[in-house]
């Protein structure tokens, strides 16, 4: 189970929107990631620091649009800038699946 944190650049209503249609998992590893969205402010700072390792994030699958993903951050510090094809070879990842999953969503 991963953390994700608030992101200051999207709106807390688009990011629980994200969190709802991505099911709270990974889009990449299918890893499970946990919201502290709802807690209070000195709550969240020490749950972050707890699982400060754990951060899951929202990554934009094709840099510089609008096309966004949650992800755990071990998925998200790996893929970094790359495209979607190589970060999943590279980690042994079926980019058909996700490409799938991901047109499933955008349509």
């Amino acid at each position: 189970i991963w953390l994700i944190m608030a992101s200051s650049w999207l709106s807390r209503k688009k990011r629980l929107a994200l969190y709802h249609r991505d099911t709270y998992q990974c889009m990449y590893c299918s890893q499970y990631v946990v919201t502290c969205a709802n807690r209070s402010l000195k709550t969240q700072h020490a749950f972050m620091r707890a699982f400060k390792n754990s951060m899951a994030t929202i990554d934009h699958v094709i840099p510089k649009m609008d096309v966004l993903v949650l992800c755990c951050n071990a998925c998200n510090s790996s893929k970094r800038k790359d495209t979607l094809e190589s970060f999943c070879s590279r980690k042994g990842y079926n980019s058909r699946a996700i490409k799938q999953k991901i047109r499933n969503v955008y349509g």
